[in-house]
Order: C-alpha cells, then structure tokens, then sequence
C-alpha cells in the first residue's frame, strides 16, 4: 500500500478521481501478499500492482468504469431495490474544491442539487444526508479564528441550502473540526495534518466523529 501513496496524493493534488485495488487474502502461494495495492487514477494511469502482471489488465478496465459511472451506477442501484437502501450520503471532498481555477460555490451547490435532484426522482422517500466540509488549513487562528474558516462556512451555507432544496438532511462538521477555541489541536488530532505526512484526511478519531454527525443527522 505505501508504494501507491505518493502517486494517490500527486494524482489528487491534480485534481483526479482515483480507484484502489488491494489483495485481501490469499490462497495457497500467489505472485503479491495480502495488502498489495494497485491505484488507477480517472486518466488510466496505474501505480503499483496485485499479481504478476495477469489481471493488471481487468483490474484497470474495473477500476475505470468505476470511477466512469459512479453516478449511475448509484441510481442503477436505488431503481433495482425501491425502498430498501437507506440512507445516502453525499459529502465535498477536497478534491471537488482545490481545483484551478477554483470552482464558484455557486457552482458546486448547482453541481450538489444535480446529483441530489437525480436521487431523490430515484428514491422520493429514502433518507439522504449531505456532509458539509470541514477547514483542512493550518494557520495562525489568532484571536477570530483562522481566516479561511469563513471560506468553508460560505461553502457549507450552500452545501446545505442544495441539500434543503431536495428534503435531504445536512451534517456540519465545522463546529467540531474548528471550534473557536484550540482549533489547531484539534484539527491535528482529528486529520494527519500534523503527522509527517501532512494528510488532511481525516485520522481515525477524525473519521468517527465523522460518523458520529451523520449518526445525529440521520436522527436514529
């Protein structure tokens, strides 16, 4: 897996999409151990491998539809199974926002209320939550807070007018990624920004309360 991750995070700094493989088990001998990646980003490139060469091949022809058709794929499902899947969740990652030139938000709550209008026509009454984002930026927050935080807020004031045009429920994480007080701390504790690899993914403790706002939204 750690010969993939420098091309993952070149390839999403750029702005792609990115599908990972990896070996799970395996039975008797095999050419890769278990945990052997393959990543195959929305170009066809491809990092790192899961066998000796033969089902390299299948693994990129799978890994590009994926990421061709997620969409659709989605809906295919929601059709197929009317009633039964619930619920949905949509969240804004980085990647739909670091891009150059920067996408109005404007655009990307149109780009939100696209997908969700898409949903809702394929499951009227399934419960659909929508994950605002979080301020993954490390700065001197001084006395009113890191100055970018008001980027993310504008951002999530419409992530969630997209998702109340559509009856979907909107889960915020901004107060508990950077609250007014030790927002530093406890963006380190809750991403790996503060880690040597300077992710901005959420960590472990990160991913739970994560789990825990849509747990909140979702009102069960």
């Amino acid at each position: 897996m750690k010969e993939v991750l420098d091309d993952i995070e070149r390839w999403r700094e750029a702005g792609h999409r990115v599908a990972l493989a990896r070996v799970v088990d395996v039975e008797g001998s095999g050419p890769r151990e278990a945990g052997a990646a393959m990543a195959v980003n929305d170009a066809g490139e491809v990092a790192g491998s899961v066998s000796g060469g033969c089902v390299e091949g299948a693994v990129l022809t799978e890994a590009l539809a994926v990421l061709e058709g997620r969409r659709d794929a989605a809906l295919a499902v929601l059709r197929a199974h009317p009633g039964q899947v619930s619920p949905i969740t949509i969240d804004v990652g980085a990647n739909d926002r670091a891009q150059v030139p920067p996408v109005p938000f404007e655009q990307i709550e149109a780009n939100v209320s696209t997908i969700l209008a898409r949903l809702r026509e394929a499951a009227p009454y399934t419960e659909i939550i929508v994950l605002g984002a979080y301020n993954a930026l490390i700065c001197d927050t001084g006395p009113t807070g890191c100055p970018t935080d008001a980027l993310r807020r504008m951002l999530n004031m419409h992530l969630a007018q997209a998702a109340a045009r559509y009856r979907a429920d909107f889960a915020d994480p901004m107060p508990v990624f950077n609250p007014p007080v030790d927002e530093l701390p406890t963006i380190c504790s809750l991403t790996g920004l503060c880690t040597p690899l300077q992710d901005f993914h959420p960590s472990d403790l990160g991913y739970q309360k994560l789990a825990d706002l849509v747990l909140a939204a979702s009102g069960y």
